[in-house]
């Protein structure tokens, strides 16, 4: 089934779960970023999953470091609150999350990637910013993750040439349509 594009790190959330997601929006201010994201994340007609992702995490919810330990974190997703629908591609998807661990709203970047050693991966990235620049830095503040791992082994295609990842980020993103103009956007920047 994998190879046919089954993700078992991805399962249906149960009922109570799926009752909380829908209705998490309403525990935070009317216009906030949050707010929105999680109401169009628990669209009706959509379903809620649970993530389960093995990988290395920040344990006090910081930027994560070298070195960070693996651990098992769940996540509740609904609606992508951005998706690409290519045909070819990374099939890159953002979600708004729930970290069942931490209790807390996060954002996964779900994605494949180029499977080569001539490229550092977009996780690699992250750590080396936090490594090499001094002071403040104006990024997302990458939570954990990687390639999806499950029983072990790093999920990819049939062929080797893309490898699923996913980025836990603390930040919620707003969506460039939440901007009511040019203005707005540059401000925010």
């Amino acid at each position: 089934p994998e190879e046919r594009g089954h993700d078992p790190s991805a399962t249906r959330a149960c009922a109570e779960e799926e009752t909380f997601f829908r209705s998490l929006y309403t525990q935070f201010p009317e216009g906030s970023a949050k707010k929105r994201a999680l109401r169009n994340a628990g669209s009706e007609g959509w379903p809620v999953f649970k993530l389960t992702v093995d990988a290395p995490f920040s344990p006090d919810r910081t930027a994560i470091r070298r070195g960070a330990d693996r651990s098992r974190r769940q996540f509740l997703i609904g609606k992508p609150s951005s998706a690409l629908s290519l045909v070819a591609g990374c099939g890159t998807r953002h979600f708004v999350a729930y970290d069942l661990t931490f209790k807390e709203v996060v954002s996964i970047k779900d994605t494949w990637r180029t499977c080569t050693n001539a490229t550092q991966t977009e996780f690699e990235t992250y750590l080396l910013l936090r490594e090499n620049v001094a002071g403040e830095l104006y990024i997302p503040t990458l939570l954990g993750g990687g390639d999806v791992l499950f029983d072990e082994r790093t999920q990819q295609t049939s062929d080797g040439s893309l490898i699923h990842s996913r980025l836990i980020f603390k930040e919620v993103f707003r969506s460039l349509e939440d901007f009511t103009n040019s203005f707005e956007l540059v401000k925010a920047v």
